[in-house]
């Protein structure tokens, strides 16, 4: 739920009552991690994709960080990532995907001989749910370690279970640990008379260190549910407002805090949530409105909250959060504010500046500043330069005016420029703006 970190920060009662403002910590991801900024736009992009990528850092001038350089498969996925850093050292991750395009493996190799040879490094395969393409079923990544891969963090398994009807009733994770894998999370769902869940039980595994046993504790439940829509594959307590299940209204129970929610949705996938909780004679007012911006995965979230206690109102805040992107991924603007009506805050603040090539709108410039607190001014973050696009999509035909005096180019499936194409393989053909896969004869 996108506001139950807020509700759950605001419970305690005699924090509520300090007369300076109370100040959140913004949801959104406080430090971006430059590497994975700059890999969003070619993953995110329909058609075109640069194969080379060069990452600069700020140090009173841009300072070459990272060179990127990518080969993809014909589904516009990465296929194979070389990095070389500004040390010299070099990195090559190779990629593979079921026929979902989800990543089933992935593997990275490192160079200390400028590329001459690499050696391993870290191993990662995936496995996912046949009817929830997204779930992950397997997560078991290794790391190299005296000639040998050997398991590392993050390995669990999640596995679900069903009803005669096909419902999920049950979702256990189990985190590998002396071995095996151990259980330590559960999401049990139980179903009405007609085949919606009527709760949504969390349960945790716990440690009594007094006794030396483990036991299990609940989580967060939901219970009167009321559905706008579901299909009965309810994998998590998280994200009840979104995708092919999502709440009208329910109750929520964490610990000692019960809150009500209603939900109404917009034709665009918005919605405005109206909670409303006590906490012994605390009381509190939500309402969280969730608005989609753009077809790219923009949104605003503002939450509205009124606290009361003996059922007098004594504090009112507000909390904003901006998130703008490209077509190709890139941050536009990423945002959070606080104010309670008389005192405001910016708590984050990023924003990107891109240049696009004119003829195709592609990005080839992105200049990524962040919001300096104490100094209360921007500054530079990151800065990425995109180039040698091809559209690995193959797309059969485009035809835009120009172009035909401009020089042929081939690219083989993988984006690799191709300066004298075989007989009988096929190839990406680009002159200007015109692209087309063709078979060489």
């Amino acid at each position: 739920m996108a506001a139950c970190a807020l509700i759950a920060a605001g419970s305690d009662a005699q924090a509520r009552r300090l007369a300076k403002p109370v100040k959140h910590t913004a949801r959104m991801a406080s430090v971006i991690d430059k590497k994975e900024a700059a890999k969003r736009a070619v993953e995110a992009a329909a058609k075109w994709c640069a194969t080379t990528e060069k990452v600069y850092v700020w140090n009173g001038d841009w300072t070459l960080e990272d060179h990127y350089e990518t080969q993809y498969n014909d589904r516009a996925l990465p296929a194979v990532r070389t990095c070389t850093e500004a040390d010299g050292y070099i990195s090559r991750t190779q990629y593979a995907y079921d026929a979902n395009g989800m990543k089933t493996f992935e593997l990275t190799e490192v160079s200390e001989d400028d590329g001459a040879s690499f050696r391993n490094s870290s191993k990662l395969e995936r496995t996912y749910d046949e009817r929830v393409t997204d779930f992950i079923t397997l997560n078991k990544p290794y790391t190299w370690l005296m000639d040998a891969w050997q398991a590392s963090g993050n390995n669990y398994t999640q596995t679900l279970t069903r009803n005669a009807d096909g419902n999920v009733t049950l979702m256990e994770r189990a985190i590998f640990f002396g071995g095996v894998y151990d259980p330590t999370t559960r999401i049990a769902v139980t179903y009405g008379e007609d085949g919606k869940a009527t709760a949504i039980t969390e349960s945790n595994l716990d440690y009594s260190y007094s006794t030396g046993q483990y036991f299990w504790t609940e989580g967060m439940s939901y219970t009167d549910i009321v559905w706008d829509r579901t299909d009965g594959q309810i994998t998590s307590n998280e994200n009840l407002l979104f995708g092919a299940n999502r709440i009208s209204s329910a109750k929520m129970v964490d610990d000692e805090d019960v809150i009500e929610v209603t939900v109404t949705y917009d034709a665009k996938g918005g919605y405005v949530a109206n909670m409303s909780g006590t906490d012994g004679e605390d009381t509190f007012e939500s309402v969280v409105t969730y608005t989609v911006l753009d077809d790219n995965g923009s949104y605003k979230v503002v939450t509205d909250t009124e606290y009361s206690y003996e059922g007098d109102p004594y504090w009112s805040e507000s909390f904003t959060e901006v998130y703008e992107y490209d077509a190709y991924g890139l941050i536009v603007k990423e945002s959070a504010e606080f104010s309670d009506g008389t005192y405001s805050e910016i708590e984050a603040l990023m924003e990107g500046a891109i240049e696009y090539d004119p003829t195709y709108g592609y990005p080839l410039t992105y200049t990524l500043q962040e919001y300096d607190v104490d100094e209360e001014e921007m500054i530079n973050y990151m800065r990425v330069e995109f180039s040698n696009y091809v559209d690995v999509a193959g797309i059969d035909d485009i035809t835009a005016d120009g172009g035909s005096d401009a020089p042929v180019e081939y690219f083989n499936l993988q984006g690799i420029r191709v300066d004298n194409p075989a007989a009988g393989q096929v190839y990406i053909r680009r002159q200007g703006a015109n692209v087309a896969k063709v078979l060489v004869k």
